[in-house]
């Protein structure tokens, strides 16, 4: 059994929106939902201009990412299941058949080392603040060792995103 299910298994009250919020908010004093989409919509214009003047190999990856992802809303049933599964940590999306990308999506979901922890969430912007948040508290309050480490997160800025100068600091000898 994966860590992350044995965990929630012990303490159920930690993977809910709103309790993932407080206890984020506990630790940093920064609220995670507001902080988050606020961040979100200042910083998503600015990468969408950085990813289309991109040009050589960077943009490549960019455009192989971005079919990837195409392609990875298409997959459905079993195959779509285990891929899940093996899922370190992700935000997924169920959507009822024929309705587009830019419909409302029937379940968005997070998963972290192949387990549904928390579904039910209203957007995927939800998700990927909700998937943050459980990172960051789980590192700090419990010595959780996922797949990826908490610091490959703060690698792509959450720290400075979020601007948590207000949060505890380690203290260096």
């Amino acid at each position: 059994m994966p860590f992350i299910a044995e965990f929630k298994n012990r303490c159920p009250a930690l993977f809910s929106e709103s309790q993932v919020n407080a206890e984020f908010t506990l630790i940093t004093t920064v609220p995670l939902f507001s902080t988050f989409m606020s961040r979100l919509d200042h910083y998503s214009s600015q990468l969408l201009r950085v990813f289309k003047k991109k040009g050589g190999t960077a943009r490549h990856d960019i455009d192989v990412i971005i079919a990837e992802m195409d392609m990875a809303t298409e997959d459905t049933g079993i195959d779509a299941m285990t891929e899940m599964e093996r899922l370190a940590l992700g935000v997924y999306i169920v959507r009822h058949d024929g309705v587009d990308a830019s419909g409302p999506p029937e379940d968005v979901a997070v998963v972290i080392e192949g387990c549904t922890v928390l579904r039910d969430l209203r957007e995927v912007a939800n998700g990927c603040a909700v998937l943050l948040g459980l990172i960051y508290c789980l590192s700090q309050g419990a010595a959780i060792h996922f797949r990826i480490s908490s610091e490959s997160v703060y690698g792509i800025g959450w720290e400075q995103a979020l601007h948590l100068s207000a949060g505890p600091q380690k203290q260096t000898a």
